[in-house]
């Protein structure tokens, strides 16, 4: 759900003293180099400056910054080929989901899917049309609202899965949920979001694709309040899944409920450390941190690198393992000629299902100029647990765990380890 789409043929319908640098920039766009694409986007006399410009904001995660360039695109109607009216409009929703502004969330997700439905991939029209139900559900609702706080410690602990629970309170109840930075949408147990006594809205019939591919039907709640250690969240909606849905190994473990990325952007800057999360907005940017981490639709993203390619990966705390993708494997395929394929078994949300995997052992890739390795990295040929065919992988606790702490830096773009 939510991933961008460009059409080369944008660049060619268009008419502009700078076709080339243009096609520089598209490439730049397409393989997510966003550092490099602001860089080079210097020429305010190009007819897309205004557009690119949009789209960095959008993933440093500064959503009204993003639609304000987008108003100041200097390009008649009747010049904009519907290939770059799509990518508008993409754009123009994403931001106003990032901004809880639900009622203009679904305006452009029904535009979207009607308009522009012949721009999205036949494999994510249904994505879509649910995204839009979910917006349709919450549109006469006030925006989530982090209120302000000081730097906070929040303390952690680890279930079975050894995910980071953190404890939540809400209507004077307390219980402990995951924090799950790779989660577009907070989620939680059916019977737990009736004992927490959130809200319940429409029943719009809206499907969720879990972590294995297997679609959920899901409701949607909101608590009006919730408290995470002293810091009060308002109106926060979260996707109800049925109880089973978040319940694995034949009940011996289960999941409350998993606090999703839109709440973790707005805590600013996080340090993740083994018993606790160290949270603060309003820090100081260091200008030697080079930007790396990236919000694409309700989804980080870690720029790596591996034999001198610069690679995106989503960032996802609320996997155990990393893993990585088909694109990954096809584009170094000559460097694991010994790899092995294997039968695997995942359990997520729906259920579990059984895939094929090609283990390709130990690999050090780079974050910035240190070495970062993955032991016993497999491969998903099938691309069923990896969110677009365009990510080289998921990252996950295999990675945290390793270090002293993690700091991931929503405020500033940047991931950073240290020993």
């Amino acid at each position: 759900m939510y991933k961008f789409y460009f059409s080369i043929a944008v660049l060619l319908l268009l008419c502009c003293n700078s076709e080339v640098h243009n096609s520089e920039l598209h490439l730049l766009f397409k393989k997510k180099q966003y550092q490099s694409l602001e860089s080079e986007n210097n020429d305010p006399n190009s007819s897309l400056y205004y557009f690119y410009k949009a789209v960095f904001s959008n993933v440093t995660n500064k959503p009204r910054e993003s639609n304000q360039y987008l108003d100041s695109l200097q390009l008649e109607e009747n010049q904009i080929p519907d290939s770059l009216s799509y990518e508008i409009v993409k754009l123009r929703n994403d931001n106003y989901i990032k901004l809880f502004d639900y009622q203009n969330a679904y305006s452009t997700a029904t535009e979207l899917t009607s308009k522009y439905r012949s721009f999205i991939k036949s494999e994510d029209v249904d994505d879509e049309a649910n995204a839009a139900k979910i917006w349709k559900t919450l549109k006469a609702q006030k925006p989530q609202k982090v209120h302000q706080f000081n730097r906070t410690s929040i303390p952690v602990t680890r279930d079975l899965a050894q995910l980071p629970n953190v404890e939540i309170e809400s209507n004077g109840k307390k219980m402990n949920f995951v924090f799950d930075t790779g989660a577009g949408i907070s989620s939680i147990q059916e019977s737990v979001a009736i004992e927490l006594e959130m809200i319940f809205m429409d029943d719009l019939g809206i499907k969720v694709k879990g972590f294995n591919g297997i679609d959920n039907d899901i409701k949607i709640a909101l608590a009006k309040e919730l408290i995470i250690n002293g810091i009060l969240i308002e109106n926060v909606p979260f996707l109800v899944f049925k109880n089973e849905a978040l319940t694995f190994a034949n009940g011996a473990y289960k999941i409350n409920g998993i606090i999703g990325f839109p709440i973790a952007k707005e805590l600013g800057t996080i340090e993740i450390f083994s018993d606790k999360l160290v949270v603060s907005k309003g820090v100081e940017y260091k200008s030697e941190l080079r930007k790396n981490l990236f919000v694409e639709s309700l989804h980080p993203i870690i720029l790596m690198n591996y034999q001198q390619k610069t690679l995106p990966f989503i960032l996802d705390t609320g996997a155990q393992q990393s893993q990585f993708s088909k694109q990954f494997y096809e584009t170094f395929k000559t460097t694991f000629r010994n790899a092995k394929s294997e039968n695997r078994k995942l359990e997520s949300a729906g259920g579990s299902r059984e895939y094929k995997a090609i283990v390709l052992g130990n690999i050090i890739l780079k974050l910035d100029n240190k070495d970062v390795k993955f032991n016993n990295v497999e491969v998903d040929i099938e691309n069923d647990h990896i969110l677009g065919k365009e990510f080289y992988g998921n990252i996950g606790q295999d990675l945290l765990k390793n270090y002293e702490s993690v700091t991931i830096s929503f405020e500033h773009n940047y991931l950073l380890l240290k020993n």
